[in-house]
């Protein structure tokens, strides 16, 4: 987890980096640039520095966190290429009843439905309809 500029997140937390292109919009990926910006350093690769990486020293970060933070999950990867990781619904819902009954805010941006990737909220099943932003 690192300290970020972003105004409306205190921290960002990558467990999962990299992605795979899958349109022309691709071509202007903030996260490509820093991830090639960053290669060989911060455990991007030196080689292929945006390949689809899990970095499984990450994923026990926030249970060490003390103090509550708003976090912006995987800033610098993406699940939306061909070799995105299965989404389980049921371990999302945990991920939302978790965040709910801490008051921690969760904005669903996309999930996985079916093996596709579904962006509009109105696609979305109804428990899934969140967009809440840190105050």
């Amino acid at each position: 987890m690192s300290a970020t500029k972003i105004e409306w997140t205190d921290a960002v937390w990558n467990p999962v980096t990299g992605c795979d292109p899958v349109s022309a919009g691709c071509n202007n990926c903030y996260a490509r640039r820093m991830a090639t910006r960053l290669a060989g350093r911060y455990g991007y690769p030196k080689r292929h520095p945006f390949d689809v990486t899990v970095h499984p020293e990450r994923l026990a970060e926030p249970l060490h966190w003390r103090k509550p933070r708003r976090v912006f999950v995987c800033s610098m990867g993406c699940e939306s290429g061909p070799r995105r990781r299965p989404c389980n619904l049921d371990w999302v819902r945990s991920i939302r009843d978790q965040c709910q009954a801490s008051g921690v805010p969760l904005f669903v941006k996309q999930l996985d439905i079916g093996g596709k990737v579904v962006k509009e909220l109105d696609q979305f099943p109804e428990d899934f309809r969140i967009r809440e932003v840190p105050r």
